[in-house]
């Protein structure tokens, strides 16, 4: 088991792995939160990153976004699933401080949230069967090809 991998070396890590070997990665509230603050907090992106909370099937993302020249906390919530041996984040609901977002709001979201897992993309090495989130921790499960 791979506790807390830097996503950006997890492609490495891997590499040292016997092929058909069964493996599972596991990152905890903290680590996840790292990770994304590293990705989420680049100038260029517009987005300040706040949080990442863990509910049993759903990531919960919190901070500031700048929408034309308003900045305007948002929560993001994420449902991550397997899907052709890789993992999926899907953008379930998007609120811009109290209220829901517009449509074009969502997908924009989803776009930069599909950026970010193809940042981190299936190398082909890694085949992802299960992937489970509780409270405080994400699990994948699967077995270097």
């Amino acid at each position: 088991m791979l506790n807390d991998p830097s996503l950006s070396d997890l492609a490495s890590e891997l590499t040292s792995v016997t092929s058909g070997q069964a493996i599972s990665i596991s990152m905890s509230e903290d680590a996840l939160q790292k990770e994304l603050a590293a990705y989420l907090s680049q100038p260029s992106s517009g987005y300040e990153f706040h949080s990442v909370e863990m509910e049993p099937g759903y990531l919960i993302i919190k901070g500031k976004g700048q929408m034309d020249v308003l900045v305007v906390n948002f929560t993001v919530t994420v449902r991550p699933y397997v899907t052709d041996c890789w993992f999926v984040v899907e953008v379930e609901n998007v609120k811009l401080g109290k209220f829901p977002a517009p449509a074009f709001v969502n997908d924009e979201i989803q776009t930069y949230v599909n950026q970010w897992t193809d940042a981190y993309g299936n190398t082909g090495v890694f085949c992802v069967t299960d992937l489970n989130v509780t409270d405080d921790r994400m699990v994948l499960i699967g077995y270097v090809k």
